[in-house]
């Protein structure tokens, strides 16, 4: 469950972490016993479970996730539409010291882990675009129950054309999209983001500030998930090779 501390043996997803803060010792180990994962940490400190974008399984390479809609959805020019999807996320374990927090491993959450790129067909000469966590995502009209491992992420899709559009995907950049997590649970929020149509395959996503849900607290990002020093106004991802 997300915000509770870790000491001796606890069961964490289908993981199983054990921390002896007098030693410093961390394992995870799976179910059988294996161990995956043994480290020493010293100096002051403890460890928390916090959820993360799930963009370590396995290894970190890209901040951007693919949602990949299960139904296209024709939105009449001029129009917008609303909806929530969900997005994957995953189990970090945080060693928070006197001035420091910092994501030590990665617990997984799911089952599903491929990637994908987000651009023009690849050639043996050159590949251009972006590398994406692939995710693929029923649209929600009321809030929809979610299992752990999984965030709910509300999307507000405009098309400004002249014409009707379809769209078929997202692409999010987990730097502009915190998360949020209700303690001693595994509900989790990613805020909202705004799908702005501009033509045929072609988009921007921005990402409106949101008002965090009642009895939720903001999760800390890892070193390479923080947004870049820029106002929250000019946080924006183009989509260019498709909707």
């Amino acid at each position: 469950m997300y915000g509770v501390g870790i000491t001796g043996r606890v069961s964490l997803g289908d993981s199983v972490v054990e921390y002896d803060p007098g030693r410093g010792r961390y394992r995870r180990m799976r179910s059988d016993g294996e161990v995956e994962v043994s480290l020493e940490v010293f100096g002051e400190h403890s460890l928390v479970a916090e959820p993360v974008h799930s963009l370590y399984v396995p290894e970190f390479i890209t901040r951007h996730i693919l949602i990949e809609l299960a139904d296209k959805s024709l939105i009449p020019p001029s129009s917008s539409i609303a909806f929530t999807v969900k997005i994957p996320v995953d189990l970090g374990v945080f060693v928070v010291g006197d001035d420091y927090y910092r994501l030590i491993d990665v617990i997984p959450l799911g089952k599903y882990y491929k990637y994908t790129l987000y651009g023009p067909h690849a050639t043996l000469e050159e590949i251009t675009g972006l590398i994406c966590r692939h995710w693929r995502s029923q649209l929600h009209y009321e809030k929809p129950v979610t299992e752990p491992g999984e965030c709910i992420l509300e999307v507000e899709a405009v098309n400004e054309a002249e014409e009707p559009l379809f769209i078929s995907k997202i692409l999010v950049d987990a730097s502009f999209t915190p998360l949020f997590y209700e303690r001693g649970t595994f509900n989790c929020y990613a805020g909202r983001v705004r799908l702005t149509v501009k033509g045929r395959g072609r988009g921007e996503v921005s990402y409106p500030r949101i008002q965090v849900p009642p009895g939720y607290v903001k999760a800390d990002a890892p070193a390479e998930l923080r947004p870049p020093p820029v106002p929250a106004v000019m946080w924006r991802t183009e989509m260019m090779w498709g909707l």
